[in-house]
């Protein structure tokens, strides 16, 4: 696998509570963590990428993390 097949990350809701957030996922892959480290990827569908606008839905956490990246 080369450099561009490699998937995405993005943001998904890994629990359906009412006060659930967004949290970012560096790739969908089971092993590896959301951004703040709270959650692990459990095969939501992800959502917009690294450069998506920021969301109140967003976890606060995750976003600083992404942003501190760019």
């Amino acid at each position: 696998m080369n450099e561009n097949d490699k998937p995405e990350g993005g943001w998904a809701f890994p629990n359906s509570g009412s006060r659930a957030k967004a949290h970012y996922f560096p790739k969908p892959d089971p092993l590896e963590p959301s951004l703040c480290g709270r959650w692990g990827y459990t095969g939501h569908p992800l959502q917009g990428g690294a450069n998506s606008k920021p969301s109140t839905d967003d976890c606060g956490a995750c976003r600083k993390k992404l942003e501190a990246a760019k």
